[in-house]
């Protein structure tokens, strides 16, 4: 045989049979992964996306799905007529009377306060590039304390990450109200989720109505759709449209979400192939309006995002790094027996779910339904996982019961264990913020907990002042480099007799960024064992997986990777009963305070993580509320790889904003290259009398083609490679023309021998083993300009 033949390692040693085998099973392998999408799922990623639904729950849920095994119990639809000792209303929305439906959270179902819900809408596509969605429902809740109703946008083909939309404020009470919103999403598909959530009142159901979810545009039609917004008022034969309030079977009433408010063409309910009105009398004509160019679709290689998906189910408001294990497999999300599932299964999950690196058990009280996917004989993973697509797993389907549902507890690996000055004690958290009072926490079952210590003038003690509250536990977890307190009394071990120590009474109101700010005793006294002062601090999410960028903050988790620069911090709330909260509304936001006895100026700045993106220019959207007028002027800096600073928005803000404001920074040219962003917050008057606080509600930085990255090394292998195979036809050519290209049978079995090794190779280069985070977004219909796109 004439020639030789480039094989890689492992196929060292293989016959033209082997090669043609593995290159088979490659491409087998790539198609059966694809062909998941096609799977029937909870997700429904078989069904074709609409650009709009609408559903008034009279016969069914209309494609809404319940994420069950992802959130605690399911909607649940009923007529207005049924009995009900929950608050649920007399009559629903659509029909107005006791026979009509509508949907309720089912409230009676429900154990503790932060449990959830949730309905998720069918595949939704926007009409064109760049389209606002129009999110509109009806609501209805009964008494005080009911919990909230929050949307969220979801992106399955790509990502299980929810994207938070708005939470919806119950100022009122007891009738039916209604709740309208405009969005952009990020890419096609997408989904809305509506999400119910309970508190303290267990009798009250919150019920919802009439879901309308539409994309809206001004200058294109889709066929049998009513999503054309425009003010095109003349038909296809230069007729002048009539009003639609001229005809007494379009009036708004008929169809409240066609927007029939002039004469402008429309498509009402959709019920024709494009925009027309009346122009006669009762005649009607089309009127000339181009059909939208299909929006291209992305997915990518695996359902959302990851060949085996987890998801920790916690309730709403609590300690973000526990909660029980979901596993999406076969299209449904199930659970994982605890039973004798090995300690270093933990700590992959822990690192795959981005919550930290190691993990323990925890026994909690809700569990799953349905499938319990793996135990401890069906999941075997190498030394160093770091998520279960390391791993190997099956058989399927364990026989465990629900009530050994795995429940994990994520933290960060403990320091190294030091010598403290009362042994063995072991110190987990010291202090980051300056303060005279120096904290630790010691002794704790995770890093994040433990007993309180305090070093004060020169003496180290344990802390057991009196009036301990979750506000003062706050301050000192905040004081500790943590977002917040998740509790105010935690499990110890520590054994100590009783002693004196130099703290009697701390007095935090919790928008203190350190002690210093509250009113502390020094007198000393003896402290009893048991009135320790005992903490667990909640460190925010820490580890983000790839898709969970700091660009898009609603910081629900923390300050989504942002950290404080300078003396002056900005503070978390978590939308948490117990806590401070320094502005009436109910979401989470970062703030900064300025109390009215405070005459110093200061400057706070939350900085960014290092951003990348694309080449085009770029803009910041953002939130933000003001309440009093002791603050001064808000700033957002842009600064670019070379640490040069520009101002990109500024405001004045010594006034109320009475309410959430949504602004957009002027934009910037990041030419592909690192940047960061800052937030800044200046006080230089010196205003007496009255509080400040500036809080940001949202950060969004999208990025161009629907917020997905492009993948610059993807891009120059790409280019490399057309310039290699337009280099091997230029040289063919030449050995062809001066008659050096062999034609006998030996040459011709080289040739098919070397054209398949390379087969093998590129099928080689295409699999995703050597790292399944890293998944492409492959475009369904791609428009010129829109290449395939690599996250």
């Amino acid at each position: 045989m004439v020639g030789q033949c480039n094989l890689p390692e492992y196929l060292a040693g293989s016959g033209l049979a082997d090669v043609i085998q593995n290159k088979i099973k490659k491409a087998q392998y790539i198609r059966n992964k694809r062909s998941s999408f096609r799977d029937p799922s909870i997700y429904n990623f078989a069904a074709t996306p609409n650009v709009s639904v609408f559903c008034n729950f009279e016969t069914d849920l209309c494609g809404w799905t319940q994420l069950t095994n992802v959130d605690f119990t399911d909607w649940g639809r009923r007529r207005a007529s049924d009995p009900s000792t929950h608050g649920s209303p007399g009559t629903d929305f659509t029909l107005k009377n006791s026979q009509g439906h509508y949907i309720t959270t089912q409230t009676a179902k429900m154990k503790v306060p932060g449990e959830y819900a949730d309905l998720l809408s069918p595949p939704l596509i926007v009409a064109s590039n760049n389209s606002l969605v129009q999110i509109k429902l009806n609501f209805f809740v009964n008494g005080s304390d009911h919990g909230a109703l929050q949307i969220y946008a979801m992106y399955p083909t790509i990502s299980q990450r929810l994207y938070g939309i708005r939470n919806i404020d119950f100022s009122f009470r007891n009738y039916w109200q209604t709740f309208t919103y405009g969005f952009y999403p990020l890419t096609n598909p997408y989904r809305i989720i509506i999400r119910g959530i309970t508190t303290s009142m267990y009798n009250h159901d919150i019920a919802v109505d009439d879901i309308f979810v539409s994309s809206t545009v001004s200058n294109c039609y889709v066929p049998y759709s009513d999503v054309y917004r425009g003010s095109n008022a003349s038909a296809i034969n230069s007729s002048s449209c009539d009003n639609w309030s001229n005809h007494a079977n379009y009036s708004i009433s008929d169809y409240p979400y066609s927007s029939l408010n002039n004469n402008y063409c429309r498509n009402p309910g959709g019920e024709r192939n494009r925009p027309w009105c009346f122009t006669s009398g009762n005649d009607w004509e089309y009127c000339d309006i181009p059909q939208c160019a299909v929006a291209p679709t992305f997915s990518a290689q695996y359902p959302l995002g990851s060949k085996t998906p987890i998801s920790f189910i916690n309730l709403f408001g609590g300690f973000n790094t526990i909660g029980r294990i979901a596993i999406y497999h076969n299209g449904q999300w199930g659970t994982v027996c605890r039973t004798s599932l090995p300690t270093g299964i933990y700590s992959v999950l822990c690192k795959q779910a981005g919550l930290g690196d190691d993990g323990s058990l925890f026994y909690g009280n809700y569990n799953g339904v349905g499938n319990v996917w793996l135990d401890a004989n069906s999941i075997s993973c190498p030394t160093n996982s770091t998520s279960l697509n390391n791993c190997t797993l099956g058989p399927w389907n364990s026989s465990c019961s629900h009530t050994n549902d795995l429940w994990l507890s994520c933290f960060k690996k403990r320091l190294p264990c030091t010598t403290p000055p009362m042994t063995p004690i072991v110190v987990t958290a010291t202090s980051k913020i300056p303060s005279q009072y120096a904290f630790s926490i010691r002794d704790g079952p995770t890093s994040t907990s433990g007993v309180v210590f305090v070093h004060y003038k020169g003496r180290s003690s344990v802390l057991c002042a009196i009036d301990w509250t979750i506000l003062t536990a706050d301050v000192v977890c905040r004081q500790l480099g943590y977002v917040n307190a998740h509790s105010d009394d935690s499990k110890s071990t520590v054994q100590l007799s009783n002693f004196s120590t130099p703290i009697s009474r701390i007095i935090c109101q919790g928008w203190e960024q350190s002690i210093d700010d509250c009113i502390v005793y020094t007198r000393p006294h003896i402290c009893n064992i048991n009135s320790l002062n005992q903490i667990t601090c909640n460190t925010g999410k820490e580890f983000y997986i790839p898709e969970e960028k700091s660009a898009h903050c609603l910081f629900e988790d923390g300050l989504c990777g942002w950290s404080n620069i300078g003396e002056q911090y900005w503070m978390w709330y978590g939308n948490i009963s117990r806590h401070y909260r320094p502005l009436s509304v109910s979401s989470n936001y970062t703030y900064v305070y300025r109390r009215s006895s405070d005459l110093n100026p200061f400057t706070a700045v939350l900085k960014s993580p290092e951003f990348t993106r694309r080449t085009e220019t770029q803009a910041v959207s953002f939130d933000h509320y003001v309440e009093g007028e002791s603050l001064n002027k808000l700033l957002v800096i842009y600064v670019d790889y070379q640490g040069n600073e520009k101002i990109i928005y500024s405001k004045d803000i010594n006034f109320r904003t009475r309410g959430w404001i949504s602004e957009r920074t002027n934009t910037f040219y990041p030419q592909g290259r690192p940047f960061h962003l800052k937030f800044i917050c200046q006080v230089y008057s010196r205003h007496k009398g009255s509080i400040g606080v500036l809080a940001i509600g949202k950060i969004v930085l999208p990025t161009a083609s629907g917020g997905n990255y492009l993948n610059v090394q993807a891009l120059v292998i790409g280019v490399c490679f057309g310039i290699v195979v337009v280099a091997s036809i230029i040289v063919i050519l030449v050995l062809r023309r001066h008659g050096k290209f062999a034609t006998d049978r030996t040459d011709q079995r080289a040739a098919i021998m070397k054209d398949s090794n390379q087969g093998s190779n590129n099928a080689t280069s295409g699999t995703p083993h050597t790292n399944p985070e890293n998944f492409t977004m492959t475009s369904q219909d791609v428009s010129p300009g829109n290449p395939t796109i690599t996250a």
